[in-house]
């Protein structure tokens, strides 16, 4: 339990990535056995308004010791609903929910990102929370 007492953010930007990608971001220490995200949110410097034509959607999946994996430590934010994309509101942090937030020591945070349309946004911003030496 005392490591619920040093929890640490892990922050990072991406610049518009063009296409769809999912892109390894983060790995877990070798020195720790475990950590547990606790939250993560994501925002974009850009506005974009919800429709049928232009969206994306941003998740975080648990890549593995080599990166490439797809569990889901998040659910989708911007996810297609009812076949209309949601609204983006400029710089406004959408908090992600967690499914699963523990990974092991050389496990990999990976960004997937899914984009209809034609985008442009110029940053994403990206963060979590977590504990180590704990998992779920």
């Amino acid at each position: 339990m005392l490591s619920y007492l040093n929890p640490q953010t892990v922050s990072f930007s991406l610049s518009d990535p063009g296409a769809d990608v999912s892109l390894p971001v983060w790995q877990v220490p070798a020195q720790v056995t475990k950590i547990e995200i606790l939250e993560a949110s994501v925002l974009t410097a850009d506005g974009l308004a919800a429709g049928t034509v232009n969206g994306m959607s941003v998740q975080l999946l648990d890549g593995g010791a080599a990166g490439a994996g797809t569990g889901a430590i998040t659910d989708i934010i911007g996810a297609v609903a009812a076949g209309t994309h949601p609204a983006w509101t400029a710089v406004t942090p959408q908090a992600f929910s967690i499914s699963e937030g523990t990974l092991d020591a050389g496990d990999w945070v990976v960004v997937k990102y899914d984009e209809t349309g034609t985008m442009a946004e110029s940053n994403i911003v990206i963060w979590f929370t977590y504990v180590s030496g704990i998992g779920a």
